[in-house]
């Protein structure tokens, strides 16, 4: 008869499939430090803990337990796999490339794998290579849902005369909510496409919203529903209008290239001229306009995010400040810097001295750009 320690490791490891069935992936990464202390080299609990972990967008969670998968399973296909996809997540195209590779050098029959690699090629831009994948992966899995969140996704960046529009992919993306009602990341496509191609902020938010009430912790999610409700913000959304009509004029000039290439070719020197005439009124916009929107964002950014969230996140640090009071004090710190500057333009002796302002300015915001774009990454 087994003894009670090992009916309590079975009782364990059947809750734990049964949360893994259930998609509960945040008692999956609670559960398993659990179960990982009586069995550190279990392959299996590493490779739902990385899936827990990608799922829920914690990267570095998911980068120690892929590894630690490849390290004990290095010939199955799984944890390359999930290896791809982490390095796919981070933004690391070319690592996932090798390590998709490697999982289809070892299961060439796994339509999961070949979907990864449609992914991957799809986030290189080589969307003939992911067009053969995705067919392939269907051939394999024809009902899969995420071969059909491929297939929808690669047709809206195929070249203008095969491009789906952007409502076609929509009513594609709804369909496949068929199969899977519960899946976020086609809610959270779903809202791409009306922020980025349709310019619609409010169902952008709706359909980020039921992305986030399904996936709370994904950053991803929530830094989407954010950047929807700053859309609809009335003034950051006059302030930015120059930036969506660009974004509108660059998808028509697109379209009517493919439909006629040769006339696109015989007015680039209009473009050209054009753009020598635009520059100043960009300049002018980028001062006056531009840059005080973006103060006025970072001013009212607890307030966006209440929006997006409901008033459920509490307020930190400055943020406790109503936005009036923010303003006001932002506006009395920036006198004695205006004073500063305006000295600096018109005091002999302090145009000496420009030349070190200027530069070691240049040098902190470069600095202070890289810690920004690795505390990024980290995350």
């Amino acid at each position: 008869m087994a003894s009670d320690a090992e009916n309590a490791a079975h009782r364990q490891n059947r809750i734990f499939d049964h949360l893994v069935d259930a998609g509960q992936w945040d008692r999956v990464i609670e559960m398993g430090p659990q179960l990982l202390g009586d069995d550190p080299e279990n392959a299996y609990i590493h490779n739902m803990m990385a899936v827990a972990a990608l799922e829920t967008g914690d990267y570095r969670l998911a980068d120690h337990h892929s590894a630690m998968s490849v390290r004990l399973e290095p010939e199955e296909a799984l944890p390359h796999r999930l290896r791809a996809r982490y390095y796919r997540s981070i933004n690391r195209i070319l690592l996932a490339k090798g390590c998709i590779l490697e999982a289809l050098r070892i299961d060439p029959d796994d339509a999961s794998v070949w979907s990864e690699y449609g992914w991957n090629c799809y986030e290189r831009g080589d969307l003939h290579t992911a067009r053969k994948a995705c067919a392939t992966a269907r051939s394999l899995a024809p009902e899969e849902l995420n071969i059909e969140l491929l297939e929808t996704a690669v047709e809206g960046a195929v070249d203008a005369p095969d491009r789906l529009s952007a409502y076609d992919q929509i009513e594609a993306y709804q369909k496949s909510l068929r199969l899977d009602p519960e899946c976020a990341a086609t809610y959270y496509n779903i809202g791409l496409i009306w922020l980025d191609l349709l310019d619609d902020g409010k169902n952008a938010a709706e359909w980020f919203r039921k992305a986030v009430t399904l996936e709370p912790r994904n950053r991803d999610f929530q830094k989407a529903l954010e950047k929807a409700v700053s859309r609809c913000d009335p003034v950051l959304r006059v302030i930015h209008f120059p930036i969506h009509l660009i974004k509108r004029g660059g998808l028509w000039i697109e379209s009517f290239r493919a439909k006629h290439p040769l006339a696109i070719a015989a007015g680039l020197p209009l473009l050209a001229l054009g753009a020598c005439v635009a520059i100043v009124p960009a300049a002018i916009w980028m001062a006056f306009l531009y840059l005080p929107g973006q103060l006025y964002r970072w001013l009212a950014h607890a307030e966006i995010v209440q929006k997006a969230t409901g008033g459920e996140r509490p307020r930190n640090g400055i943020y406790r400040l109503p936005l009036w009071f923010r303003s006001a004090l932002f506006f009395l710190i920036s006198l004695p810097f205006c004073y500063v500057v305006f000295l600096m333009f018109t005091e002999p002796e302090a145009k000496k001295h420009m030349d070190k302002v200027i530069g070691g300015g240049m040098i902190a915001g470069m600095v202070i750009g890289l810690w920004i774009s690795a505390k990024k990454r980290k995350n």
